[in-house]
């Protein structure tokens, strides 16, 4: 698991541990001591602490969505791209075969080193990056050489530099999660939220256990739903940001 699964972990625990140990306060006594008589802590107070939670959920789910659509347009322009030179290089013929090998070099390093390379969250430069370079300096070749007349010349380039920037944006968009703040200040008002359901129903020990449970197995679901948003759980986003490029490479005749 990479850092951002294992914070996301660590939380859940933290949520699940912060439960129990208020449901165990709250069959005890020593909340009845800190809170004699009618001196209690007035319901709206929880209502309001879970109103700013929800809207920390609500903006924090809206920006891993963004996150998610933004990473699935580039990946299909740049997978768009790429089958657009690879039809070029296929209708020109043996003229355009370095490009075209070129171009399939790069498909194959891209949805595999690449994607481990994605999935694993190094700092190091991409292994894709070598086959990329080659790929642009192909079709620069191709475009002094060939006999094509500038019009085809000049969509070929466009093609090829619109691939390049799809291919920069998707490696950003692969690498983006919602940040360590925003989880923990989710995290943070859930612990609140369970100290305060047990404060307010002082002297009510079943009631604290059931609102406890409910309320915890609600933000559990929550966190689930936001994870699998972000690409910390179900399919990763290196997965996703390399599938439209693997359905190109699925076309390619060897």
């Amino acid at each position: 698991m990479d850092l951002n699964t294992w914070y996301f972990v660590i939380q859940l625990i933290a949520i699940c541990c912060s439960a129990v140990l208020w449901c165990c306060i709250a069959r005890g006594n020593r909340l009845l001591k800190l809170f004699p008589g009618g001196d209690i802590i007035a319901v709206p107070l929880v209502g309001a602490i879970v109103i700013f939670l929800a809207f920390f959920v609500g903006f924090g789910g809206a920006d891993m969505r963004e996150q998610n659509r933004s990473l699935r347009h580039f990946a299909q322009e740049e997978a768009n791209q790429a089958r657009s030179v690879l039809k070029f290089a296929e209708g020109v013929g043996p003229s355009a075969d370095q490009l075209r090998e070129a171009l399939i070099e790069y498909l194959q390093a891209a949805t595999t080193v690449e994607q481990r390379w994605i999935g694993g969250g190094s700092v190091s430069a991409s292994p894709a990056q070598p086959m990329a370079d080659a790929l642009v300096l192909s079709a620069s070749t191709f475009t002094t050489q060939a006999q094509s007349s500038e019009v085809i010349k000049t969509l070929l380039i466009n093609a090829v530099e619109r691939l390049r920037e799809a291919r920069v944006n998707r490696l950003g968009a692969s690498r983006q999660f919602a940040s360590l703040p925003e989880w923990l200040a989710i995290t943070v008002l859930v612990l609140i939220s369970q100290a305060m359901i047990a404060f307010v129903l002082v002297g009510k020990p079943r009631a604290t256990v059931v609102t406890s449970v409910t309320f915890t197995c609600a933000v559990i679901t929550v966190y689930f739903y936001l994870a699998w948003v972000d690409g910390l759980i179900g399919t990763a986003k290196a997965a996703v940001s390399v599938r439209s490029l693997q359905e190109v490479l699925s076309t390619v005749t060897f």
